[in-house]
Parts: structure tokens; sequence; C-alpha cells
């Protein structure tokens, strides 16, 4: 998810009501505090039975930290696959050739659920070097789920077809040697710690982003004041506003997100409940806007 606070206001020359325009000069001055808290649920009320799937026999299961030395043909494909049990772990793949790098290079082609023989034609992610290549997928990445949401009834464990391809400029060589290691990486962005004393540039935009790790209710909380004295600008004003989003770290309130709006004087957080069918666990982003 991703929340942003939008730093809104007219510019002074254009100001006519300095009580209800918001000038410049002064919402520059604005302070704010953005907490994100993660409320889990019970275990009782966590009853799903996951789905756990077997890999097809001709996949070769892989954990983080392998490292797989082998040799595929060339022209074709040799396949592992990898669990990611956890939505904020980062995926990285490296993989290099151990004989001909001027000649033979591994190439990878990374495919999810349903495609589980992944290929340079119908990949999902792939990294294009020469000789060596180093892929992450970030856990942020909206296309790339962790933990038990896969799957043909979203409840089986998310997993991930490593595709290793053969590639040579010389027809002499007919295989590939290759070294391939793969990693998962947790991610700690903002993970449950407030961001405190926060300033934002007038009709400016501040970005931050969280994880949701296991089924929660989540409150995004957004506090505001400004650090100039009522008596420096006694007929002005400034105000803030806050928006999540699953996927967009550079969402408005014109986007699908929840809002926080500055008209909202009752409430200073946006409530992500595990019951709505919004709510997904993985990367969120939240979005500050200066109003």
């Amino acid at each position: 998810y991703y929340v942003g606070v939008y730093g809104w206001c007219t510019p002074d020359s254009y100001v006519n009501d300095w009580e209800a325009d918001g000038p410049c000069s002064y919402a520059k001055n604005t302070v704010y505090n953005v907490t994100v808290d993660i409320y889990p649920l019970d275990s009782a009320q966590c009853t799903d039975q996951h789905l756990i799937y077997k890999s097809s026999p001709s996949l070769t299961k892989v954990k983080s930290g392998d490292v797989i030395t082998g040799v595929v043909p060339v022209n074709q494909y040799i396949y592992y696959t990898i669990d990611v049990p956890d939505p904020c772990e980062t995926l990285n793949i490296w993989i290099g050739d151990s004989d001909h790098p001027d000649y033979t290079v591994p190439e990878l082609a990374v495919g999810k659920w349903p495609n589980t023989r992944p290929t340079m034609d119908n990949l999902e992610w792939t990294s294009y070097n020469w000789a060596y290549q180093n892929l992450t997928i970030s856990a942020w990445d909206a296309d790339f789920d962790g933990g038990y949401v896969c799957g043909p009834n979203k409840n089986s464990i998310c997993s991930y077809t490593i595709g290793v391809v053969g590639y040579s400029s010389n027809s002499s060589f007919k295989s590939v040697k290759f070294t391939m290691k793969v990693s998962l990486t947790p991610q700690h962005k903002i993970f449950g710690v407030p961001q405190l004393h926060q300033t934002i540039a007038p009709n400016g935009m501040n970005q931050y982003a969280f994880c949701v790790r296991s089924k929660s209710d989540v409150v995004a909380e957004l506090m505001s004041w400004n650090t100039l004295q009522a008596s420096q600008c006694p007929n002005s004003y400034s105000s803030l506003e806050m928006v999540v989003s699953k996927f967009n770290p550079v969402a408005t309130s014109s986007d699908l997100v929840w809002r926080l709006g500055h008209g909202d004087t009752q409430s200073n957080a946006v409530y992500l409940l595990n019951n709505d069918a919004d709510t997904r666990l993985g990367s969120c982003n939240f979005v500050e806007l200066s109003l």
C-alpha cells in the first residue's frame, strides 16, 4: 500500500482571501506526523486451510540462499521453483556462466502461476544483461505476491518458476554451464514505525510505503500542526490530505484509493480492515498531500 500527503496551497500572489485561500507562505510551515499501526487478528479468526500444490516432477524446488550449478543445452530450458511464503519479501536471482562468457550465456525467464513453464516469449520477469544476470523482483511490485494468496483458489502458497535457457553466439558450443543463487530479503519500510516531524513543500507530495505480512486491521493516522504562531497568520490556514493505495506509489485523490480529505475534520485516520474485500496482504503506499 502506498500512502501520500499532498501539500496544496495558493501562491501568495494569487491570494484574494487570506483566511480562505491557504497561501503557500503559510502552508510551507506545516509539520505533521504519520503513523501506520497494524493490528494482527486473533489466531481464532485465521481458519483458512492453505492448499499446497505439488510441483511438477520435472521442476526442482529451491529455497532462499541456495547456490545451484548446472548445465543447460543451448536453446533449451530447465526449470526451478521457489516458494515465497512472506508477502513482504523481495526475490533476487543471480546467474552467470562459469566457462565461456564471451560466447555463451544463461538467461532467465521467471513466471508465476498459471505460467509454470515461462519462456522468453511469455515470461513475467527477466534481466537482459550479457554474461550474467542479476534480477530483483521487489516486494513492492504489484504483480509479485507472497504468502498464501495464489493458485486457482487464491489460497495456496505463492510459488514462482525460474526458467534457465542456454544461449550461444558460437555454434560450436552445445550447452551452457551456469551458477545461480536465489535469495529472499525482507522489506522493512516504516513497518509500524511512526514518521515524526515530517515537512512538506507547498502543493507538494511525500510518499511512504509499508507492508502487511498477515491478516490484520491497519490504521494509517495523520496528525498535523503548523509551526507558525496564530498571531503571525491570524486569518489563514493550511491543511493536508492523505491517500492510501495498494499499487500506485504516486496516487492522488482522483485514483482508486482510501482517502482522508482536508474536509474530514472529525477524523485523522484511514482504516484498512481485514474484512474489506479491497484490503490485501503485501505492499501498501501512502501519499501525503499538502492542502
